[in-house]
């Protein structure tokens, strides 16, 4: 398994130098670069120290949560398109662009307090259908987990008023509403629309998302899955534009001056 350290990771180390390589050489090189420059930001942003208001502090470590789980995407988006895998790509980088939006929106309400304590609900949604579905499992039996139960259920109903729903039940996500409004609210709602329906028939069971699979004539159907080239341009320019804004999002969050490899990404919108 190869590991990615913190250090400037060169193309050459990175990269496959294959045909998709060498097509698109300029854009895979600039978003390695993005990230390289990305693991220095967080060396910056990791001696700074948190906010003394709680709520703001909240905001800083979901934005900080958000922002390492980024650059895993990054990482896999480019490991994906070097091998010629744009259908994957698509959806990792679909998956960016959600966790844009929910970074900027939290940000913008300052709302990470609400993005935190709601692990406390998707904990006890777990645990509750694992109970119910396996009620005569070893784990649930083990007083570690009858311990942990009391936990999750203690700090579940003292957030729980924060996530119901009409019904008084809890939301599936952390936030009211959905998505698309989110995206509209920072003003993204056209690259909303573009990333999230070009990308869907690839998270999707879509035919249209399949079509390249398969060629042939009257005379016979050739089915199978090649590296394709495709689309690697687009995908690249996104991934670099979206995470160049993640980066650029966290950083503002502790009021650092912002590294010149991300000044161009201070922009409002996609």
């Amino acid at each position: 398994m190869t590991d990615r350290k913190s250090e400037h990771c060169s193309p050459a180390k990175f990269f496959s130098i294959n045909i998709a390589y060498h097509e698109h050489k300029e854009k895979f090189d600039s978003t390695l670069e993005l990230l390289n420059e990305s693991e220095i930001l967080k060396g910056i942003v990791t001696g700074t120290k948190y906010s003394l208001d709680e709520k703001e502090a909240n905001t800083q470590v979901a934005c900080g949560l958000i922002f390492v789980r980024c650059q895993q995407l990054v990482i896999s988006i480019l490991r994906l398109c070097n091998e010629g895998n744009v259908e994957d790509a698509g959806i990792l980088l679909r998956a960016l662009f959600e966790h844009y939006i929910q970074m900027k929106h939290i940000k913008k309400e300052n709302n990470g307090t609400l993005f935190l304590n709601f692990r406390w609900v998707s904990e006890k949604r777990y645990f509750d259908t694992y109970e119910r579905n396996f009620p005569d499992d070893d784990l649930i039996s083990r007083d570690e987990f009858k311990n942990y139960k009391i936990r999750y259920n203690t700090f579940f109903e003292q957030v729980k008023h924060d996530y119901l729903d009409k019904k008084g039940k809890p939301r599936r996500h952390w936030y009211k509403g959905d998505l698309a409004s989110m995206a509209k609210d920072i003003n993204e709602n056209i690259a909303y629309d573009f990333i999230m329906q070009i990308n869907s028939p690839f998270v999707h069971c879509d035919v249209s998302g399949m079509e390249r699979f398969i060629s042939g004539d009257d005379r016979e159907t050739i089915i199978e899955c090649s590296p394709t080239t495709k689309s690697l341009d687009m995908i690249l320019d996104f991934t670099s534009g979206i995470f160049g804004r993640i980066a650029t999002e966290w950083a503002t969050a502790f009021n650092i001056d912002i590294p010149d490899t991300f000044k161009k990404y201070l922009k409002k919108a996609l």
